[in-house]
């Protein structure tokens, strides 16, 4: 049947997909005004320092952050 070790191949499939994490996050928040509300998104690898970007945004606005923030 086979005639040398060289006919004799195992064949091994890897089936595992390795994903690329990318660790920067989009986050976005609402700052409330008195003339409305403002849509305002960040790029960012920590929730906090997004939380720090948006209430120095909000300041500067006259406005409070919103305690509704997510990734997007």
């Amino acid at each position: 049947m086979f005639k040398g070790k060289k006919e004799m191949v195992r064949t091994v499939f890897n089936n595992v997909h390795e994903a690329n994490i990318n660790p920067v996050k989009r986050f976005y928040g609402t700052i409330s005004t008195s003339n409305g509300s403002l849509l305002v998104t960040h790029e960012s690898i920590s929730r906090s320092e997004a939380v720090a970007i948006f209430e120095e945004e909000a300041r500067l606005s006259g406005g409070r952050l919103d305690k509704y923030i997510g990734v997007l």
